[in-house]
């Protein structure tokens, strides 16, 4: 092995042990300053959150085009870090609100993959939540910038629901992008009404910049969603069970915006405009206190991709078990997600589907993952 794969192997053994030893979460998660009663029905919270991350990074190696090596820095270190100060309003029932400040720094990166400018550490301070939430009867309105996760708006209470909620089946379509060093947040509004066995509510919505730029304050203009959706909540009647049915609009206005195309002589110009259709379902059995658990969801969409018919679909099945009684409560699941691609560039179909705004799964934590064009069949084993 040549120096310079014991150096990347030793970067990625080091990526490891860091890895496992901040199991991908904050250094300090969050702490609790307060709470504060300035009045008899008045509520205010301060938090700070705080996450360090290091990671080492080795990709693809340099590339070789037409028989000429390409040098390119694919191996290097990179820190981030995440700094939070929120706080939180809770008046009587019918008033909720927070105000968030977040402070955004990355280090390390060779190509300033994080941000446009050409400095080798960035660094971004902004307002990333600011929103009121008025409540009465059932209903809501919330308004201002505000994280927004499809699938996740009526958290299950079961633990094996909550987890196959947040960490299998939600924010597919749209998300906050957590493991990005600045996450994404959304400037509109929602309304809604629910009780204990549903939720319906619909959405306009405009994301802020972030994900991957330090500068997270600016609003992308000429990118807007809409939407409604029906989630049906864990009840006596139903038992363990969670569904969801969602319409979305997705349109991006943008001039002489570049995206993955299936042409070979497209230019850009024309606007995006995908309605997607669907949902998911998930239920989990008890069985002499082991868990079968079985989900699924799927969506089809339909529109206008730049001067071409959207008509494109993704789906997924996955089984469980757990075995409560057993040391360390193993929980075996198998799976497949799926999600089509386009293979004519010239019967002006674009086939490829469309994620929207989504977060990267959280259980394969990679910029590099997606439902475009591409079948996951995978084994898994969770143990505590």
């Amino acid at each position: 092995m040549s120096g310079r794969g014991y150096a990347r192997l030793g970067q990625a053994l080091a990526a490891a042990w860091l890895a496992c030893l901040m199991g991908g979460r904050a250094l300090a998660e969050e702490s609790l300053l307060g709470p504060w009663r300035p009045a008899p029905e008045t509520l205010v919270r301060l938090q700070v959150f705080e996450r360090l991350r290091g990671a080492g990074m080795t990709l693809f190696g340099n590339p070789i085009l037409l028989g000429r090596d390409i040098p390119t820095v694919h191996s290097y270190g990179l820190m981030t870090n995440r700094l939070q100060v929120s706080a939180l309003l809770e008046h009587a029932d019918w008033l909720e609100g927070e105000a968030q400040f977040q402070n955004v720094t990355v280090a390390g990166d060779p190509d300033r993959y994080y941000n446009p400018g050409r400095l080798p550490v960035q660094n971004g301070a902004y307002l990333r939540e600011g929103w009121l939430k008025l409540k009465q009867s059932g209903f809501f309105l919330s308004g201002g910038r505000q994280p927004y996760a499809d699938g996740a708006e009526t958290p299950a209470r079961e633990k094996h629901l909550h987890y196959l909620q947040n960490y299998q089946l939600s924010q597919r379509l749209i998300g906050t992008l957590e493991f990005s060093p600045s996450g994404r947040s959304f400037d509109g509004a929602r309304l809604g009404h629910g009780n204990d066995a549903y939720e319906v509510s619909g959405f306009y919505l405009a994301p802020t910049c972030g994900g991957l730029n330090v500068q997270g304050m600016c609003t992308i203009d000429g990118i807007r969603l809409a939407g409604a959706s029906l989630n049906l909540k864990e009840t006596a009647g139903l038992g363990l069970t969670l569904g969801r049915l969602g319409v979305y609009h997705y349109q991006d206005t943008r001039p002489k915006v570049w995206v993955a195309q299936n042409r070979p002589d497209w230019t850009p110009g024309a606007d995006i405009s995908v309605q997607t259709l669907g949902g998911y379902l998930t239920h989990v059995a008890v069985l002499d206190g082991d868990h079968l658990d079985l989900s699924g969801f799927a969506f089809g969409q339909f529109g206008r991709w730049q001067g071409q018919d959207q008509q494109a679909w993704a789906y997924g099945l996955e089984l469980g078990y757990e075995w409560a009684g057993v040391w360390s409560e193993p929980w075996l699941r198998v799976g497949v997600n799926s999600g089509s691609g386009d293979d004519n560039p010239l019967d002006g179909v674009h086939g490829t589907f469309f994620q929207m705004l989504p977060s990267t799964p959280i259980q394969a934590p990679f910029p590099f993952y997606n439902l475009m064009n591409a079948q996951d069949v995978f084994l898994q084993l969770l143990a505590r």
